[in-house]
């Protein structure tokens, strides 16, 4: 397994918020909703709101974690991904209980390797 369920939660827990790192998807409506619902900043750092990811979870929101550092394993395969293949590669982690939403039918613009 690249990467576990507790895994992503341990990431987020210990990881401060940078850039789009993480989205959340309303079941409701399948709608991005404000990373203002679950981040905290302070003077210092942003850092995820654990309770309040905790309760979208339950809610059956979708997670997107957009990332290769979750594990040392999943940066060394994009790493080898990128190498072998003179590529950019990126990882993109969605995850949902039943009943979650992810977004509306859409087209990525660059070629992609689904895992």
């Amino acid at each position: 397994m690249i990467v576990s369920f507790d895994d992503v939660w341990k990431f987020l827990e210990t990881t401060y918020v940078h850039e789009n790192i993480l989205e959340l998807i309303s079941p409701h409506n399948g709608i991005r909703i404000s990373k203002d619902l679950y981040i905290e900043e302070t003077l210092w750092e942003k850092r995820f709101n654990i309770d309040s990811l905790k309760k979208f979870w339950e809610e059956c929101y979708t997670f997107i974690i957009h990332g290769s550092c979750v594990t040392p394993e999943l940066r060394k395969i994009i790493e080898e991904i990128e190498e072998d293949n003179i590529v950019s590669a990126q990882s993109h982690i969605y995850m949902g209980k039943l009943g979650s939403r992810s977004f509306y039918n859409h087209a990525d613009n660059p070629d992609n390797l689904i895992i």
